[in-house]
């Protein structure tokens, strides 16, 4: 049996984020695992629930943070919506960086006892997507990080802002994008731009993946629509020494949608992948 937990961590800007505990009832093993959520997402998305229950059932520990400026709510009827376009536009890797230490931070001073038998410097990073790539800066950056697992990951945010026309952006201060899912048109406010070119040598996840002196293991879905699988071999040409796994006939989600309704064959793989590890 497993069983979870909520809490209120606070991030970047002192902003309120929910940090979510999942956890065997009994038998716990000790061992740590916290997840990252990528971009347009948040914890309870799709697959993530999965892999922290499956990973709890095999006596895991599993912590899953929202990030502080994703635009979901706090309470049991906004945490799965978006429902603060300002603070989704107001996001940028500064901030989701200083979301993650905080967390961290929370969890290592925590007296509650579903931590009592963890081991919070000695965790297993898992980042999907655009928090793959915020993954490898944390994992580079805090000492607790032990092992990493990338999902989909980026392997430069730089990428994600080249789509966007800069000068038409700068002047009009937003750039909107669609979510298809929920149909609102998501606003990215120019400071994101601002941000990452201020402090491009921070985040540029080449060096810090060549840095990394863990385990590292990166996933990749050989269809990914979304972020090509180009990304993994340059990660992997920074790291040659992590191990990269393809995920053949599948996309960006691994075919899981939200909510989530059942693993595919590829998510299947994935957490075979992850467990193995």
């Amino acid at each position: 049996m497993i069983a979870n937990k909520s809490f209120i961590y606070i991030g970047a800007n002192d902003r309120n984020a929910l940090l979510d505990v999942t956890y065997p009832a009994a038998n716990a093993n000790g061992n740590l695992y916290f997840i990252v959520h990528g971009f347009k997402s948040f914890k309870d998305w799709g697959f993530y629930p999965y892999i922290a229950n499956t990973l709890a059932e095999k006596g895991n520990t599993v912590v899953k943070i929202n990030f502080s400026h994703n635009g979901v709510g706090i309470d049991e009827d906004t945490r799965e919506k978006f429902i603060d376009l300002d603070a989704f536009g107001n996001n940028n890797f500064s901030k989701e960086l200083i979301d993650i230490q905080n967390a961290i931070n929370f969890l290592q001073k925590s007296t509650d006892d579903v931590f009592k038998k963890c081991d919070t410097q000695n965790i297993t990073l898992i980042g999907h997507s655009r928090g793959g790539g915020m993954a490898i800066i944390a994992a580079e950056k805090l000492n607790c990080f032990t092992k990493i697992i990338t999902l989909n990951a980026v392997s430069s945010f730089e990428n994600l802002l080249a789509g966007i026309h800069i000068e038409a952006w700068k002047v009009s201060g937003v750039h909107y994008i669609a979510n298809a899912r929920t149909n609102q048109q998501m606003p990215l406010y120019f400071q994101l731009h601002e941000d990452y070119f201020m402090h491009q040598s921070a985040f540029d996840i080449s060096v810090k993946a060549s840095n990394l002196q863990m385990p590292f293991l990166i996933i990749h879905a050989a269809n990914d629509e979304t972020v090509n699988i180009a990304h993994a071999r340059n990660i992997i040409s920074s790291a040659p020494d992590a191990k990269l796994k393809i995920i053949e006939n599948t996309g960006h989600t691994f075919e899981a949608t939200h909510p989530f309704s059942s693993a595919s064959e590829a998510m299947l793989q994935v957490m075979q992948l992850i467990l193995e590890f």
